[in-house]
């Protein structure tokens, strides 16, 4: 009988250390979620941790050092769109190709003629009609 009770002695020093391992971190597991529970909701968590992080975030987007630093970046954007809009419109002109406010003055010179043409051309054809009318009446009258 000591020869089957060996092997036993020698598994229960191992089964009482994971037997207690599992005791505690299921004590631990509870206690854990008994804080979570008192703590509150997950969502409340949520939305404390993205006010927080929205209050650091504005807090930043409004300090000094920030503005300035938006400020310069916008400007620099500016001017290096006012520089390359100047180096556009002097190879442009140095090659002799129109830009497109050039065209687009063409256009509205054109629109204009157009619309004068078109004017004088009904006025022509309203005398003429009164002629034609005329015409028309003479004849029949002789």
């Amino acid at each position: 009988m000591s020869e089957n009770s060996a092997p036993a002695d020698l598994t229960n020093p191992f089964a009482g250390f994971w037997s207690h391992y599992f005791e505690q971190a299921d004590a631990q597991g509870k206690a854990l979620l008994e804080y979570m529970e008192s703590a509150g909701d997950p969502k409340q968590w949520q939305r404390r941790w993205l006010d927080t992080i929205s209050r650091n975030i504005d807090g930043y987007m409004r300090s000094p050092a920030f503005l300035e630093t938006m400020q310069r970046n916008i400007k620099a954007m500016t001017d290096m769109k006012a520089f390359q809009d100047q180096v556009v419109q002097d190879v442009a002109r140095y090659v002799g190709v129109p830009l497109a406010d050039d065209i687009y003055g063409l256009f509205e010179r054109l629109y204009s003629v157009e619309h004068t043409i078109l004017a004088r051309l009904k006025a022509i054809e309203g005398r003429l009609s009164a002629i034609e009318t005329k015409l028309g009446t003479d004849r029949g009258q002789s």
